[in-house]
């Protein structure tokens, strides 16, 4: 050796096994950390590529301005690409066959952004060619060189030349029309300008604050904010919303950061503490031979930045296998939606986060027994004891009235080395915290992804009017097609004026069936359903911001039939149905309807199909909604259970890793501080104490910390709980909080069973021990 400091890799050469509980604490927590961020990059590609998949490639667009400033606009060093696109939807009358034309006019760069795949022959480069979407090509029975003649408002026709043929998107399949791809030189030269508004589509490079960005264009440029949209469910995907419930749920993303930062702290610093309070001979020993105060200090920091340079390698490195492993299985399970995600991504955020947490640890871990081990004296290299200025002074006797000897002195123990107790009741504590805080997760991807519930259709047959002229026979005959698992119907009226509580409002009334009342019966917020299902003048109320009535208010309800009150007898959370701001969804049984509206027949018939429904079967659905609106959904659902899908890996990975890091750090705690007394057992043994009041003393010992550690976790987790809770669901959905009974019983048990698992090894220990070895020896 040539440096003092070499001896801290000689002892830990002779003392491996003592050791490597630490090494393990150091990379459970590094891999704690790295999981956990390259799982939340990957969750942010999956969003990101859903996103892109259902709402296209752009971040803003800008409406109705001209060609000068969209040129300035595309020249800002920010802009990755800028390109017109012009729209002509439903509104605008055009039909093929009688559905509706969606009309597209977009060069072909910008079209790739808005996810167009050619799929067969080419894109069009005249302005007479065209390229339809794939399910026309089955449906009309076309092919490439056929032309199309598409159908005027003012009952003239336009032919285009087939080109080619492009993807299916979910919304052209929902709302059962045709869409097409035109140059944009090709639709401006065939329609007439005033079919369609002039819109800007900009992508951004990659940079930090792309609302500033917006905002500073709108000024300089003087374009009003009214004609600047954004593509706001990709913004939030790249973390650039300026939602306030995005910004809201940013701050419970960083409150979770430092949880889990505490976490890893807590965990080290527990085996650290321990570890060197083991070896106050060797430091006392040190002291002897000449070694300072500052010196011992620099020791167990330098042992301390050693164990980092060993664990944190393997904790980034098993991290990110985690990781490649997670994006593997989104791959195979749904490659349709998951294909772009890259497997082999090194994810360069969670390992800075992996190693500065780790270092971070471990350098604040080693602070406290640093000074301590400094504080040894000479002496104490003689009998391994701390001084005087170390020790705990007893101010009174163990108490132990109405309990047995050795669960007095096991509570005591634990209560009396303060240090130890911190450390070990926040290990237990944070592992509960943790776990309760991300199970908010469950509940929010829950509430936030609609396609997921069970109301979800399939397919859809829809009045195009929006009134009840669908007959009720139609639910019998979907239900008669032999790959129809489930049908319901629904009947709608728009706009109706009410007075509540002497103030006038808007509803909109929904009738519901038994499946559909069963499937509310979750979201039921105040009230009762048996009412609505079962009576007649009881309604449900779809909660919203805006709402302004509560359970047992009257409705008074005015209709061409007559005027009607019906009683509120419940709050559902949220509903399947969109409205307009000041209009609330009303939702009552058929029979209500009926007598409100005084018409029969439904607006939308639902239908949900088998796994191992036919071509056949959807045909036939289709022939029987051919004089309404066919919606097929089932590429939208695909899409949005594909993004739940990856949500739940997230999520419930999360679970399963704190869920794992607390049995392991419970375990690892306990062995270590009672490997740290086994000298102090020993001499118990010596003066007469058995083996199994021993193994009750221990058992007390950690029962205590458990206990306390419950405690604590619960009193720190619940309130944390209800605060992520009401930011993120409450103030989204209207939930109301309730405590997480079945998560805590988790959690608990968990606890329970980590810490009974934790000291069997220990007592087995004991019992092999001789009583002159286990005190030479410690």
């Amino acid at each position: 050796m040539t440096h003092y400091l070499d001896l801290v890799k000689e002892y830990n050469k002779v003392h491996k096994k003592e050791n490597k509980m630490t090494l393990v604490s150091i990379i459970i927590a590094v891999f704690l950390v790295t999981t956990i961020f390259g799982m939340a990059e990957m969750e942010i590609k999956t969003q990101k590529i859903s996103m892109i998949n259902q709402y296209g490639n752009w971040h803003v667009m800008f409406k109705d301005i001209t060609n000068e400033q969209a040129k300035l606009i595309s020249a800002r060093p920010e802009t990755a690409y800028g390109g017109w696109i012009f729209i002509i939807d439903e509104s605008g009358g055009y039909t093929l066959k009688g559905k509706t034309m969606y009309l597209n006019g977009v060069d072909k760069e910008m079209a790739k952004q808005m996810d167009v795949q050619v799929q067969e022959g080419s894109y069009p480069t005249e302005p007479n060619e065209m390229l339809i979407n794939i399910s026309a090509k089955d449906r009309l029975k076309l092919a490439i060189g056929d032309e199309i003649t598409i159908d005027t408002p003012d009952k003239k026709v336009i032919t285009f030349k087939i080109s080619g043929f492009c993807n299916d998107s979910s919304i052209l399949l929902k709302n059962d029309g045709y869409g097409s791809i035109l140059t944009p030189e090709g639709l401006m030269n065939n329609f007439p300008e005033s079919s369609y508004p002039n819109r800007f589509y900009l992508q951004f490079k990659p940079h930090k604050n792309m609302q500033n960005t917006i905002v500073d264009i709108s000024n300089k440029l003087s374009i009003e904010k009214d004609k600047i949209q954004q593509n706001k469910y990709l913004m939030a995907a790249l973390g650039q919303s300026n939602d306030s419930y995005i910004a809201q749920l940013y701050v419970i993303a960083f409150i979770l950061f430092i949880l889990i930062l505490i976490a890893a702290i807590l965990m080290i610093s527990s085996s650290f503490n321990t570890i060197v309070m083991k070896r106050i001979r060797f430091f006392g020993l040190l002291r002897c031979i000449g070694a300072s105060k500052s010196q011992v200090k620099r020791y167990v920091l330098y042992e301390g930045l050693r164990f980092s340079f060993k664990a944190i390698p393997i904790g980034l490195l098993s991290g990110t296998v985690t990781v490649w492993i997670l994006s593997a299985f989104l791959r195979n399970v749904n490659p349709a939606y998951f294909s772009e995600m890259p497997v082999f991504n090194v994810s360069l955020i969670s390992l800075i986060s992996g190693t500065s947490v780790g270092f971070l640890s471990v350098i604040l871990a080693s602070f406290s027994p640093s000074k301590k081990a400094s504080r040894v004296s000479p002496l104490s290299a003689i009998n391994g004891e701390i001084n005087q200025s170390n020790n705990q002074i007893y101010k009174k006797p163990v108490n132990i009235k109405n309990k047995k000897v050795d669960i007095a002195i096991g509570m005591y123990h634990a209560y009396i080395r303060k240090k130890n107790l911190f450390l070990m009741v926040g290990s237990f504590s944070i592992s509960i915290v943790l776990f309760l805080c991300f199970s908010v997760g469950i509940d929010f991807m829950n509430q936030a992804i609609k396609p997921g519930k069970p109301w979800s259709p399939d397919l859809s047959i829809i009045s195009k009017d929006n009134t009840q002229s669908i007959p009720n026979e139609m639910l019998n005959k979907a239900m008669s097609i032999p790959g129809v698992k489930r049908a319901y119907g629904r009947a709608f009226s728009y706009n109706i004026p009410v007075t509540v509580n002497q103030s006038k409002g808007m509803i909109n009334l929904v009738s519901y069936e038994k499946n559909q009342f069963k499937w509310a019966e979750d979201q039921l917020v105040d009230g009762d359903i048996k009412t609505v299902e079962e009576g007649s003048g009881n309604v449900l109320v779809a909660y919203s911001q805006d709402l302004p009535w509560k359970v047992g208010d009257k409705i008074k309800i005015s209709t061409s039939h007559g005027t009607s009150t019906v009683n509120i007898a419940g709050i559902l959370a949220t509903s399947p149905f969109d409205r307009q701001n000041g209009e609330q969804t009303v939702i009552c049984n058929e029979d209500t309807f009926k007598k409100i509206i005084g018409k029969p027949g439904y607006t939308i018939i639902d239908i949900q199909i088998n796994k191992n429904a036919t071509k056949e079967d959807i045909t036939a659905i289709q022939n029987l909604a051919k004089d309404y609106i066919f919606s097929d959904l089932r590429s939208n659902n695909q899409e949005v259970r594909a993004a739940r899908f990856s949500f739940s890996v997230f999520i419930y990975g999360f679970l399963v890793c704190i869920a794992s890091i607390t049995v392991f750090n419970i375990i690892n705690s306990m062995n270590m501080s009672i490997s740290a007394k086994m000298k102090e057992y020993g001499y118990m043994r010596a003066i007469g104490m058995s083996t199994e009041q021993l193994k009750r003393m221990i058992t007390a010992e950690a029962a205590t910390y458990t206990i306390c550690g419950c405690i604590v976790g619960c009193m720190i987790g619940l309130p944390l709980h209800r605060l992520i809770f009401m930011k993120s669901i409450t103030a989204r959905w209207g939930l109301s909080w309730a405590v997480p009974i079945h998560e805590l019983i988790i959690i608990i048990f968990l606890v329970i069973l980590a810490t009974y698992v934790s000291i069997i090894g220990p007592i087995s220990k004991i019992r092999k021990l001789n009583i002159v070895t286990n005190i030479a020896e410690y």
